[in-house]
Parts: C-alpha cells; sequence; structure tokens
C-alpha cells in the first residue's frame, strides 16, 4: 500500500493496519467531492463488527462533537460529576477519562453508555480516542 506524506499506517500485533492521518491531507489531486467525503467519515468511526443498541444496528459511529449544543455539554458534565463523582473528584481532566468519553460517545450516537460495553476491545478504545481527540482539536 502506497504511503502519503501525511500519513502512517499503523500495523498491531495482529496484522491489521490502520492509516493514521499525522498532517494536512494532500488535496490536489482530490476532487471537491472527494474531499468532501473524507471529511465526512472523519466523523465517524467504523466499528469491526455492528453494535445493536437502541433499536438499530450501527456499523460505524459519531465521534464528532462539534454540533452538540452547550446545554448538552453542562448535561454531560453534570452527570459525570453526580453518576461517577468519585472519578471526578480525583480526576485533573475528565477528557481524558473513560467514563467522561463513554457519555459524550453514548450521547452522540442517542444509545445509553451501557450499550457501548458491547463493542470490541478495540473499537472502545478507538473510538473513545476518537473522540477525544475531536474534544482537544479546535476544529
Amino acid at each position: 500500500m502506497e504511503s502519503l506524506p501525511d500519513t502512517v499506517q499503523s500495523v498491531d500485533a495482529n496484522g491489521e493496519s490502520e492509516r493514521l492521518i499525522i498532517g494536512l491531507p494532500d488535496v490536489s489531486r482530490k476532487t471537491p467531492e472527494e474531499i468532501q467525503k473524507e471529511e465526512e467519515d472523519r466523523r465517524y468511526f467504523k466499528l469491526s463488527k455492528p453494535l445493536a443498541a437502541g433499536g438499530r444496528v450501527l456499523d460505524k459511529l459519531l465521534v464528532d462533537p462539534s454540533e452538540l449544543s452547550g446545554e448538552v455539554y453542562f448535561k454531560l458534565a453534570a452527570a459525570f460529576r453526580t453518576n461517577h463523582h468519585y472519578i471526578y473528584s480525583t480526576s485533573l481532566n475528565k477528557l481524558a477519562e473513560d467514563t467522561y468519553l463513554q457519555l459524550v460517545l453514548a450521547e452522540l450516537n442517542k444509545i445509553i453508555p451501557e450499550d457501548l460495553k458491547k463493542l470490541s476491545f478495540k473499537d472502545v478504545q478507538r473510538a473513545l480516542n476518537r473522540v477525544q481527540l475531536f474534544l482537544y482539536s479546535g476544529d
């Protein structure tokens, strides 16, 4: 597989590979439609196997919280503080806590946080990391 200057191909112990973007994508040879599709694809995490949750079967999860309102932000922060006070009271940064990220991911996909426990270990870790990246980024 050809590697672009702005990507790194990662191979884990199971031989699975994933392309990680480490810079701005090379858009010089892409059509506006391709660029728009890539931007939309970045907003989602493709699951290794479908998730049955909330009466639906999901093959991808929305990981971009940019369209959530301030009201939702404060609702999630309050839920984290109230329902997980033992973590909240010792945490220096809620954005680094899997429990908080689980609340955000569940809210984004209109499912209950417990549904995320049905995901594979790899999918949970990667989906939460993707949410965290969007939360930390300025985009």
